[in-house]
């Protein structure tokens, strides 16, 4: 019996140096664990600091876009890469007699003059092909009433990550001289 006792005793100190051991490398795990998780942690923090910067970046961006969008000093669109327009100013509305109503069910294709619209369509396609960034043509539209408004047209794109978007700047052109003479 004595003689099972130190057996049982050999085999529970064999046991207890083995959970030792273990113990000791679970520590170890433990504190290269938490190691990684706080750096981690300031890799996000840091992360997050700059989401906040960009985003209130962003958000001033967005106003001043849009402060400069309505002060409508000159004719300003958004439109789809499906030539529609998605925001409309009031100096288009005023430039080509419709509202923005109207315009919204209308694409920019449809009010452009037929000889001008082959030369603006080749340079939108150049454009969202990303063969350009941005181009300016002189053209084109018809008004409501039918007579033509002569324009400087500045098109830009913006793309995210689900779709594209172009950002129009229509200026009118005092052509006035010009058309008297044609």
């Amino acid at each position: 019996m004595k003689n099972d006792l130190n057996k049982t005793k050999g085999q529970f100190a064999i046991e207890l140096k083995e959970l030792s051991k273990k113990n000791k490398e679970f520590e170890r795990n433990l504190q290269v664990a938490n190691q990684q998780l706080k750096l981690s942690q300031q890799k996000l923090s840091a992360t997050e600091k700059q989401l906040r910067t960009v985003s209130i970046e962003l958000l001033t961006s967005d106003k001043r876009f849009h402060k400069y969008f309505e002060q409508n000093l000159i004719g300003m669109t958004i439109t789809s890469v499906n030539k529609e327009w998605i925001e409309i100013n009031d100096a288009i509305c005023e430039m080509l007699g419709y509202s923005k109503e109207e315009l919204e069910k209308m694409t920019w294709v449809e009010l452009t003059y037929a000889d001008d619209l082959d030369a603006d369509i080749s340079q939108f396609n150049k454009m969202l092909a990303h063969e350009i960034e941005a181009y300016t043509v002189e053209k084109r539209f018809i008004h409501k009433d039918g007579h033509i408004v002569y324009t400087a047209v500045s098109m830009n794109a913006y793309y995210n990550s689900k779709f594209a978007y172009l950002f129009k700047q229509l200026t009118r052109s005092d052509f006035s001289m010009l058309e008297a003479v044609v």
